[in-house]
């Protein structure tokens, strides 16, 4: 996802699916300076990184 994605996604007051190399997360962050995103897992909530925006995926 672009950037501009994510923080929709973040601002949005309903639930929406994201996947990070197919783990389900949450969107924690975002940092525009260096379009990176702070996400934990949705799942295993221990799984924290700073990925890049791009690399995010909205499942439907």
């Amino acid at each position: 996802m672009n950037i501009e994605k994510v923080e929709e996604v973040l601002e949005s007051k309903g639930a929406v699916n994201v996947e990070y190399n197919g783990i389900p997360v949450w969107i924690l962050d975002i940092d525009r300076t260096d379009n990176t995103v702070l996400i934990e897992g949705l799942e295993d909530r221990s799984f924290q990184n700073k990925v890049d925006a791009r690399d995010l995926v909205k499942k439907d």
